[in-house]
């Protein structure tokens, strides 16, 4: 069983008057996402002034690399899933699909040892790399909201580590790491995952990674992925008057919900802008993006504020 003291990873609820965990769930996904997203950016965006806020983010990511990153049996898909009392459900939400984003952000701003440098970037790849797979494998070009992906019989023979440490011995044949081994599209029946969720919610999580991959790599490929992705909303997500929901992402011709999330607008629309804009209009090193895609200036002490309150330089 995971514990909130010792494994690093921070639990989804918390008491509000002792401030003790309240349970033994552990996710990178909903009810987390923004707390994991925050404890890197409040570093940010105080002008990296707040040690404890890096401590916390270097602490969480580490053990969620260490205990919820799995490969697929077959295509060796890296995911991320949550853990019930120390016991992984096998789940991927695409709201995880934020996690990729925010480690790169993480390798380009955080002086991180060598070995912790190299695993943040192959987690960050690997991992955005499947967000997209799930989107390709679909008939409409869209991903699923949750699925349930194929796993090995025994948990620890399936952790991504596990796999990387094996590779490591070997002599790293192939030169690449498991996990970011590109696989074209595959039928249903060889996706090594299933539909939990099958809708399409006009989420930001994949785009807001894609552009942030692009802007700390200046690798075309996550243009030319997002891309792909804004085509497939135009052609099947555009309605008369706004873009839907879609509730089958897997069956053409698509079916339609009556509704068009808020942070489609907000944060949807904003990443696949800023993908496609040349001019670096927001900086990474002067803004931050809010969990809610909202640019705040990073802080900048003067030399009489960091004298005055001992804020190193």
């Amino acid at each position: 069983m995971y514990n909130a003291g010792t494994s690093g990873i921070f639990p989804t609820s918390w008491s509000i008057s002792n401030g003790t965990p309240a349970s033994n769930h552990f996710s990178a996904g909903a009810f987390a996402d923004s707390a994991h997203e925050y404890l890197l950016k409040q570093w940010l965006l105080s002008g990296r002034s707040e040690p404890k806020t890096r401590e916390f983010y270097l602490k969480s990511v580490n053990a969620i690399i260490d205990k919820l990153l799995y490969l697929t049996p077959n295509r060796q898909l890296l995911f991320v899933t949550d853990a019930h009392d120390g016991t992984p459900t096998y789940l991927f939400e695409h709201l995880s699909c934020f996690l990729p984003g925010l480690l790169a952000l993480g390798v380009h701003t955080l002086d991180l040892p060598p070995r912790d440098r190299q695993l943040h970037t192959w987690a960050a790849e690997g991992l955005a790399y499947s967000c997209w797979v799930t989107y390709v494998d679909q008939a409409t070009g869209l991903g699923p909201d949750v699925m349930t992906m194929k796993h090995w019989d025994d948990d620890e023979q399936g952790k991504w580590l596990t796999h990387i440490k094996r590779w490591e011995r070997a002599g790293k044949p192939g030169g690449v790491p498991p996990g970011l081994r590109e696989v074209p599209p595959a039928k249903e029946e060889d996706w090594d995952y299933s539909h939990q969720k099958t809708t399409y919610l006009l989420r930001p999580e994949a785009v807001e990674t894609f552009y942030i991959l692009w802007r700390m790599t200046g690798n075309e490929r996550w243009r030319e992925r997002g891309w792909a992705l804004f085509e497939a909303i135009e052609k099947h997500s555009r309605t008369q008057y706004g873009y839907a929901s879609i509730a089958q992402v897997n069956e053409l011709p698509a079916k339609l919900l009556n509704e068009m999330p808020s942070y489609f607008l907000a944060e949807t629309l904003k990443y696949l802008y800023l993908l496609f804009t040349d001019q670096d209009i927001l900086p990474l090193k002067s803004w931050v993006f809010n969990t809610e895609a909202h640019p705040l200036p990073v802080f900048h002490w003067t030399s009489w504020e960091r004298a005055h309150y001992n804020i190193p330089r």
